[in-house]
């Protein structure tokens, strides 16, 4: 079973990343705007975080709610741990690398058949 049956944010998504990310060797970051796939390994307050296979965690943010609302709702921005997830890269000057939600009638069915 997938973890985060709930929906609901991990408390310890710190720690997640550090363990997931522990041996991992870190790889420049594709341009912006580009199309990567990854996985969820972690559910913070704020966004997931995804690895898309460059060595370091990727966080796709919640842009959809704002902070009010945010603390008047579940957080139903989270994931199951392992799920797929599609997005283009976005900034990449910050502690974590950003990820664009992205248009999936657009380009996200082709990539989400692909392998992670």
């Amino acid at each position: 079973m997938p973890g985060n049956p709930l929906n609901r944010f991990d408390s310890d998504w710190e720690e997640k990343i550090r363990v997931h990310f522990a041996d991992h060797i870190p790889k420049p970051i594709p341009d912006r705007n580009t199309i990567v796939t990854g996985y969820v390994v972690a559910n913070a307050p704020f966004g997931i975080f995804v690895d898309i296979g460059y060595g370091v965690p990727a966080v796709l943010g919640d842009v959809y709610i704002g902070h009010d609302q945010q603390q008047k709702m579940d957080p139903h921005w989270t994931k199951p741990l392992g799920t797929k997830i599609c997005a283009k890269i976005g900034d990449d000057t910050g502690q974590y690398p950003k990820l664009h939600q992205w248009d999936y009638e657009e380009w996200g069915p082709q990539h989400l058949a692909a392998e992670v």
